[in-house]
């Protein structure tokens, strides 16, 4: 014999818990009851089918409920049993980069829970709800999955974290997702030998550059006055040889007591 089935959801304003549990099993009737995980039995036995209303609260989270089935003919009763959970999002991206100018997107998905979360809100970097600001923003949301697109971003305004939310009849979650919108650098005066685009539309394209530090351009007045001073010594130089050549050449013909005479030879 199959086992009962059972569920659990939140009203359309989050404010009950809606346990149900339902057993088709002929004639003569199935009796069913809940029963919480401190033993306690929820409500009355029904037949066929039971649904107890409880009021949301978060002190249901990681509790769990037992619905049992008893059939008149079988001698054991059966079981179903619901684990109750605060709703849980996730991201394949919690940080998503962008060019200034271009439009991104953040993505945000219901995991499974009892009771299960329906919905996701979206809240941009200023914690406002952006289903209030069409122009900027545009909302999708197919299953499970929920899509938020930034149009136009600028990165003075859309920088920063955007959360999406949702919510069920025992609590709250919420998933933060960072945004970074970069700015185009000013293009440096270099020859682009290569270039490498980062998509298939060629769209945007990252480039790398290394300026190097601006070194002080060598003295180029060094060669002309070494050469000067060069030219200088030999014209000093010069006359002192000639001088020295001429009286070595003429020591016999200098008088001795010559008054001019600085010299003397042996």
């Amino acid at each position: 014999m199959e086992l009962p089935q059972c569920s659990a959801n939140s009203s359309s304003n989050n404010e009950y818990l809606i346990l149900s549990c339902s057993w088709e099993g002929g004639f003569p009737r199935t009796l069913l009851w809940w029963v919480s995980s401190s033993g306690d039995m929820q409500g009355t036995s029904e037949e066929n089918s039971n649904t107890q209303v409880l009021r949301s609260s978060a002190t249901y989270s990681g509790k769990t409920f037992v619905c049992h089935a008893k059939h008149p003919l079988a001698k054991e009763s059966k079981q179903c049993v619901l684990k109750l959970e605060t709703p849980v999002l996730m991201t394949q991206l919690s940080m998503v980069s962008v060019f200034e100018g271009n439009d991104v997107q953040l993505s945000c998905m219901l995991g499974k829970t009892n009771p299960p979360a329906t919905e996701i809100t979206w809240y941009n970097n200023l914690r406002q709800n952006v289903g209030y600001i069409t122009k900027k923003y545009i909302l999708q949301q197919a299953g499970a999955w929920s899509n938020l697109t930034v149009r136009e971003t600028d990165s003075k305004v859309d920088n920063g974290f955007y959360f999406c939310s949702t919510i069920n009849a025992i609590g709250r979650a919420d998933l933060a997702v960072l945004l970074l919108v970069i700015r185009y650098p000013l293009t440096p005066n270099v020859t682009i030998s290569k270039i490498i685009y980062n998509n298939r539309q060629r769209t945007d394209v990252n480039m790398e550059w290394l300026i190097k530090a601006d070194a002080k351009p060598p003295f180029r007045a060094y060669p002309a006055v070494i050469r000067a001073a060069i030219g200088g010594m030999l014209v000093a130089t010069i006359p002192t040889v000639l001088l020295f050549l001429y009286v070595v050449r003429n020591r016999n013909n200098i008088p001795r007591d010559c008054p001019h005479a600085t010299l003397k030879y042996k």
